[in-house]
């Protein structure tokens, strides 16, 4: 257990600093970026204008099925997931600032093999948020 907070403490400062953009820079370039390449996920998923401005605007997760969903949508146009469910870490660490394939492995470790798609969308998110973001979800 103390060498999981160790590795936390680690992976969460050196990679705080890894990108000149701020936070909220980051997740309004996504928000554009997703409004106008894939609008798609949001109206297949359901996901509330509310839970997209949480998002978005405040970094926070929504615990329902639609944004969960939403979530794996976003991982899959942006060809962040293969068919078969397994993450392309180097294509996720090279399209997303601040986050690292160290970062996904170690995210990984949360998720379970017997969760579906979209849980494990919500799960590696939710951790990179605390990690890398320094943000408390709770």
């Amino acid at each position: 257990m103390i060498l999981k907070a160790v590795l936390i403490i680690s992976v969460s400062t050196t990679f705080a600093f890894d990108s000149q953009k701020s936070t909220t820079e980051i997740f309004d370039a996504w928000k554009i970026r997703i409004d106008q390449e894939h609008p798609e996920c949001a109206k297949t998923s359901g996901v509330s204008d509310e839970e997209l401005d949480g998002l978005f605007r405040r970094q926070r997760l929504s615990s329902s099925r639609n944004f969960k969903c939403y979530l794996r949508c976003i991982h899959k146009v942006f060809n962040f997931v293969n068919d078969d469910g397994s993450l392309r870490k180097q294509d996720i660490s090279d399209g997303v600032e601040k986050v690292s394939v160290d970062v996904l492995d170690f995210c990984m470790t949360g998720v379970g093999e017997d969760m579906d798609e979209c849980e494990k969308s919500y799960t590696l998110v939710a951790c990179m948020l605390r990690n890398i973001f320094s943000y408390n979800l709770l």
